[in-house]
């Protein structure tokens, strides 16, 4: 085959392809970044506004327990102030006194044994306590029942029949009401 071409111009062709190939090669890379960004581009958005939709949710958090322990500690004072307010009352109050105990733990002369003894103070009606206890005797009981009742802080006694059943062991229940 005869070669038409000169050595230059075979040069000339031969850059000219190179030229060609990088060009078409460049072309394919930035072809191939474009789609790429064109792909990553919804993922870098939906993850920029998920951020912010978490920043969002975190200072509503924050602000929340802020707010959450204004509450609890709001919650504490109030309840403060209400045991300090029944504290600072006793004045408007009628406090079941060493006295009064005594006075009834003096009339039992060992034959009498109380268990539980409960102070109710209603505002509309009459201070009372109820007695609860074990006698030897019924007529222990009795003689129990009437000591308290002349004493003078005491206005009455209620002493259920049902108490007097039993002769020995008798567990009584009882109320003194106050005047």
């Amino acid at each position: 085959m005869i070669n038409l071409l000169t050595l230059e111009e075979k040069k000339n062709i031969k850059r000219d392809y190179n030229i060609r190939l990088i060009i078409i090669s460049l072309s394919f890379l930035l072809i191939i970044v474009v789609i790429a960004i064109a792909f990553l581009l919804p993922s870098y958005f939906l993850s920029s506004i998920k951020e912010k939709i978490s920043s969002q949710e975190l200072e509503k958090i924050k602000i929340s327990q802020d707010f959450s322990d204004e509450n609890i500690i709001s919650e504490i004072i109030q309840e403060t102030n209400m045991k300090l307010s029944l504290l600072s009352d006793y004045d408007n109050k009628l406090v079941v006194s060493k006295d009064i105990i005594e006075a009834i733990l003096e009339k039992t002369k060992g034959k009498i044994e109380i268990s539980e003894i409960y102070f109710t103070k209603n505002n509309n009606s009459p201070s009372t306590i109820d007695l609860k206890g074990t006698a030897s005797s019924r007529e222990s009981l009795l003689l129990f029942t009437e000591d308290i009742e002349r004493e003078d802080q005491f206005s009455e006694v209620n002493l259920p029949v049902s108490n007097l059943v039993k002769n020995k062991d008798i567990k009584f229940n009882f109320n003194i009401i106050m005047p």
